[in-house]
């Protein structure tokens, strides 16, 4: 049983469209190089890379991810936190399916 709805979890955290996409994208995996991630995503679904840093601090700052960074002297790979992976697990199926098919589009 969840302590909280979905719909409260979102409000609470108050997720944007690139937000989403980022989640949905990381999802399960961890990746070692968040720079590469960054322009991966920027690449994929035209973003500016200095908005998916932006999107990527925001997360971190909300505590949904986290990765090291250039003043850091320990290596976190970039992941979801456990708060990050419920909220993917919340994610509707087809929008898993869609990033996995490379079919999530963003407008």
């Amino acid at each position: 049983m969840r302590c909280m709805g979905m719909e409260k979890v979102e409000r609470l955290v108050g997720l944007n469209e690139k937000e989403k996409i980022v989640i949905a994208e990381i999802g399960t995996d961890e990746f070692q190089s968040a720079s590469k991630f960054a322009a991966y995503i920027s690449e994929e679904y035209n973003i500016p890379v200095s908005t998916v840093w932006y999107t990527l601090k925001r997360l971190r700052d909300k505590g949904l991810l986290e990765f090291s960074d250039r003043e850091s002297n320990l290596f976190i790979p970039l992941r979801l936190t456990k708060n990050g992976l419920r909220l993917y697990n919340e994610l509707p199926s087809s929008v898993k399916r869609a990033v996995e098919l490379g079919q999530l589009a963003y407008i």
